[in-house]
């Protein structure tokens, strides 16, 4: 995915003006915050889920061991 972005920031650059160019830099780097943020929100939500999980088994097994004991 980077190194399509990277392409196309080199295709459009030479199109742009100095202010254009500024401009389409701080939208780039706004998309690629954006982005970063998204995706560390999906992997944390991921991460929990799964954290959660674990935990609901390890009690199911404790639950089960202590019954069984």
């Amino acid at each position: 995915m980077r190194k399509q972005g990277v392409s196309f920031d080199e295709k459009i650059k030479p199109m742009l003006n100095a202010d254009q160019q500024a401009k389409f830099q701080a939208m780039r780097e706004a998309f690629r915050r954006r982005l970063v943020e998204k995706l560390a929100s999906e992997a944390a939500t991921k991460v929990a889920g799964a954290v959660k999980e674990d935990l609901e088994e390890l009690k199911q097994k404790a639950a089960g061991a202590w019954i069984g004991h």
